[in-house]
Parts: structure tokens; C-alpha cells; sequence
């Protein structure tokens, strides 16, 4: 049976090497001058304030463990101080799940489909949201944003297939069991990681190439915290653009 999940596992993701590789879009990553790996709040005052949504919004989805209306305000307020939101011609476009989706994920796709997105960031993406990306894929012209998912609750492989990656925390079996004790800790730093996801996305002209640079765009992202492949821990395989955030 591992040996039928591994060769499973590496179709798959053959398969989406190749969609990806049909695909003629420019590809650029924010170079060490465009992008500081600085972190804490004191980095928002050196932000320029003239993000416009001219060239597209980047949506964030606020999906399972941060739709919470406490987290949301403030995500919304510090992100929206910076590069404003789509409503008042700025940045952000911000999607509340399941509040803005009439509860379904299934509606993600029709929500968004006719928004001029630059890019989509995902904050615990519901069961399905995977499904919904692939659409995206599906379109004329394929998928020409990046879309980055942290900490999502959906198919893991489907994830990896459509998103330029995916990270969450690396958990032990304790924490397998306690799961409340993780959200809260991933709700702690969610926040920073993804303010720093809009400003690391609003510099990328289309997605992050698949390649060994990924992991360095991914820490750039997370500053300080350390991170490193996805283990499947019944094949052994390591995912060629899923992460996790190293315990300490």
C-alpha cells in the first residue's frame, strides 16, 4: 500500500510540474533590495503608503482558525493601514469564510473570477478550496497569479498541486492530539506572516518558479522562523513546495 501512495504521490506531482511548465508567463521574485527579511511591527512605518489596486488586488482568504472576528479586525485594520483595500481603491481584497462565500467554498471560484487579481493568499483554506484553485488552472491562459496557502485544512496534495506552496507547523504527536493548543499558537503568528505574504506578492510578477529557490522566497516570507520540507510520514517522500515551520 505505501509503495501504491508513493507512486501516487510522485504522478501527481509530475502532473502539475508539467501543467506549469506549459504555462509562457514571466516569472520574478522580489530581489534582497525590494524586500526586507526584518520583522516586528516596526517595519510598517518604512512601507511606502501608495499601494493602489491600478494592476490588480491580491485577495486573502480568511478561512478555518482566522475568521475569528477578533483576529480578522485586526488583520484587516494593520494590513489596510499599509496597502489599503480594494473597496477604497487600495490593495487588499479580503474574502471572510465562510461570511462572504454564502458558506461554501465551492462559491471561491465564481467570487473571484472576475476580480483582476495579482495574487491570493490563503489562511486556512476550507476542505475543497484546492478544487476551486484548480478552475483557475482550468481557465483560459491558466493560472498567471501566485497563490501562496498557509496552514490550510484541505487536501494536502491538492494543495500542493495548485498553489506555489504551502506551509503550516510542524507538529509532534502530542500536538496531533491537542490540536486546540496549535491553532492558538498558529493564530499568534499568522498576522505577521501575513502581512509579510502581501508585500512579498505585491512585488512578483506571477508565480514563484518551482525550483530550488523556493525554499529562500518561503523564508523570506517568514523571517526568522526557520522552516523545511514537508516528510510524508508513511512514504518518506519529501514535497517539492510544501513547508513547515520547525518546532522549537
Amino acid at each position: 500500500m505505501k509503495k501504491i501512495l508513493a507512486c501516487a504521490s510522485i504522478a501527481l506531482m509530475l502532473l502539475c510540474v508539467l501543467g506549469c511548465s506549459k504555462k509562457k508567463e514571466k516569472r520574478i521574485a522580489p530581489s534582497e533590495s525590494e524586500f526586507s527579511q526584518g520583522s516586528g511591527s516596526s517595519q510598517d512605518e518604512e512601507e511606502i503608503i501608495n499601494w493602489t489596486n491600478e494592476q490588480g488586488v491580491i485577495g486573502v482568504l480568511f478561512g478555518y482558525g482566522f475568521n475569528d472576528k477578533v483576529f480578522y479586525d485586526q488583520a484587516i485594520e494593520r494590513i489596510s493601514s499599509v496597502y489599503g483595500l480594494d473597496k477604497d481603491g487600495g490593495l487588499v481584497y479580503p474574502v471572510l469564510y465562510p461570511d462572504d462565500l454564502k458558506s461554501k467554498i465551492s462559491n471561491l471560484y465564481s467570487h473571484l473570477k472576475d476580480v483582476d487579481l495579482r495574487g491570493l493568499i490563503l489562511l486556512g483554506a476550507p476542505d475543497g478550496t484546492h478544487l476551486q484553485l484548480a478552475k483557475f488552472m482550468d481557465a483560459d491562459g491558466g493560472r498567471t497569479f501566485p497563490v501562496f496557502s498557509f496552514f490550510p485544512q484541505d487536501d494536502v496534495l491538492g494543495q500542493e498541486c495548485t498553489c506555489d506552496f504551502v506551509l503550516e507547523y510542524e507538529r509532534n504527536a502530542q500536538e496531533q492530539v491537542d490540536s486546540t493548543e496549535v491553532e492558538h499558537k498558529i493564530d499568534t503568528d499568522a498576522e505577521e506572516i501575513a502581512f509579510k505574504a502581501v508585500r512579498y506578492m505585491a512585488l512578483l510578477n506571477g508565480p514563484l518558479p518551482m525550483n530550488d529557490q523556493l525554499r529562500d522566497h518561503i523564508q523570506n516570507i517568514v523571517g526568522d522562523k526557520q522552516i523545511k520540507r514537508y516528510v510524508d510520514h508513511d512514504t518518506g517522500i519529501q514535497s517539492m513546495n510544501h513547508y513547515v515551520l520547525e518546532q522549537k
